[in-house]
């Protein structure tokens, strides 16, 4: 049977987005059972329907290697193109997750962490957008194994030592929020999947949660932790959609001019007033995007409610690298950032040729940026921001991104 034959079977099994929901709760529970852990879920489907699915799910590939990726992928393929066009949601490849994740985190625990273990439970990693919880995943690898370096005094953990303490590592350090449910139930899953099945599959829930960073959200456990010393890092592939005006009247409410009464909320909300210049309200409406609303939230929640260090890492289209329309937001990331890396994902342009896309349904031009500050704002000093390409094939730019973005290469 063909991929596309069986995902049409699957959906039909299973039609709707609640149908969906227990489709990959079925996944998650199959992938569980091909590694010997219990299965976390309970799905409501009729049991022969359920044993339809799984058959069909276990006709996809070996399921005991599935995690995050796998995961991302198979709600992709099942959603709707329109619905997913509609959300502006493409799940990313790990290849293109854990460098830019890793450069997030070399950036902050760099200038923070000593010889105390407990500083590696102080890192905060929150994915406003976490899909099937790629990001989170990938920062959790990187922290439990910093950790048991330091618990240990070795450059070299065990494997089985490193995922001892992933439990304590996911519970401390990780954070997402998503408007989807079915992406907050894939992100606690590939979390849950790290522990190697230990822990219940609600154990996450006040760490992910459904939500909209946009309007203000945030996972109960994170609201401590945001003004304390450790570092902060921002990490995702937030969704991009244009003409989305009105899908955050929080961040698009102008500020009010001078003289005029302030709100209550004025002094502790962001706004696209910051990244507006006078005289460019024709091209203003070029601003109504979904990522673009995503950079305005992120630099306000890491850098202007903060005075630890922290790190915004973000995969998103590119026009706002060149464009005029983004003059502005391009002078306030540097005023608000002590320094900044960007990669050109797609020098190609628009619609580039099929092989060299990192996300082969994605036409529009990408970048990936790493922007940091290390302490309290300085507005008067402007970053200095690195500039990359990679060119070629889909894996041959992967190389390239792993070699830039490695510690050796920022």
């Amino acid at each position: 049977m063909s991929l596309s034959t069986a995902l049409e079977a699957i959906v039909a099994e299973a039609p709707g987005a609640d149908g969906h929901r227990h489709i990959m709760r079925l996944a998650v529970n199959a992938a569980a059972a091909a590694r010997n852990y219990p299965q976390p879920w309970h799905v409501e489907l009729p049991v022969d329907t359920a044993e339809r699915v799984t058959k069909l799910l276990t006709d996809l590939g070996d399921l005991a290697t599935w995690g995050a990726p796998e995961l991302g992928s198979l709600h992709e393929q099942l959603l709707a193109a329109e619905d997913r066009s509609a959300s502006g949601s493409w799940y990313t490849p790990p290849e293109l997750a854990q460098p830019l994740t890793r450069a997030a985190l070399s950036e902050v625990t760099d200038l923070y962490l000593e010889d105390n273990p407990g500083d590696v439970l102080a890192v905060t990693v929150l994915d406003p957008a976490v899909g099937g919880g790629v990001f989170l995943v990938a920062a959790a690898r990187l922290l439990a194994a910093a950790y048991t370096a330091l618990l240990y005094g070795t450059n070299r953990p065990a494997p089985l030592t490193v995922q001892a303490v992933m439990p304590d590592v996911l519970k401390s350090c990780v954070y997402g929020i998503d408007t989807d449910p079915v992406a907050v139930d894939l992100a606690k899953s590939a979390c849950w999947l790290e522990t190697s099945g230990l822990t219940p599959i609600g154990w996450l829930d006040d760490n992910i949660i459904v939500g909209n960073a946009l309007a203000g959200d945030l996972p109960p456990a994170l609201t401590a932790r945001l003004n304390s010393t450790g570092p902060l890092a921002i990490v995702g592939n937030p969704p991009y959609k244009d003409k989305a005006k009105g899908a955050a009247p929080w961040i698009e409410a102008r500020r009010p001019k001078p003289g005029h009464r302030r709100t209550a909320d004025e002094l502790h909300r962001p706004s696209l007033d910051e990244f507006r210049i006078p005289g460019h309200g024709r091209t203003d409406g070029l601003m109504s995007n979904l990522y673009i609303y995503f950079w305005r939230w992120a630099l306000w929640r890491a850098f202007e409610t903060r005075l630890a260090t922290a790190s915004v890492a973000f995969i998103t289209p590119s026009p706002w690298l060149t464009s005029p329309t983004f003059d502005g937001m391009r002078a306030f990331i540097r005023q608000s950032a002590d320094r900044g890396a960007i990669i050109n994902l797609t020098p190609e342009g628009k619609a580039p040729p099929g092989p060299t896309r990192l996300f082969p349904g994605v036409t529009l031009p990408l970048c990936a940026a790493v922007f940091t500050r290390c302490r309290g704002p300085q507005r008067q000093i402007t970053a200095e921001v690195k500039h990359a390409t990679v060119t070629g094939t889909r894996d041959e730019k992967f190389r390239q991104i792993e070699q830039l973005l490695s510690p050796a290469g920022q």
